[in-house]
C-alpha cells in the first residue's frame, strides 16, 4: 500500500531528474532562473504530487 509520503518521495524524485535533464548534471552550472525554476518545481511536488505524476 503507498502511502502519502511515498507518492511525495516519488514526485520529488521525477522532479529532480527532470531538471537535470533539462538544465544540466552540475547544479553548480545553473542560471539563477533555473534554480529558482527547480526549487519552483519542489514545492509544487510536495503541495500537489499528483500534478508532475
Amino acid at each position: 500500500m503507498r502511502t502519502l509520503a511515498d507518492t511525495i518521495e516519488d514526485a520529488l524524485v521525477r522532479v529532480d531528474v527532470e531538471a537535470h535533464a533539462e538544465f544540466g548534471a552540475d547544479e553548480s552550472q545553473w542560471q539563477p532562473g533555473e534554480l529558482r525554476a527547480y526549487f519552483e518545481r519542489l514545492d509544487a511536488a510536495r503541495f500537489d504530487p499528483e500534478a508532475v505524476a
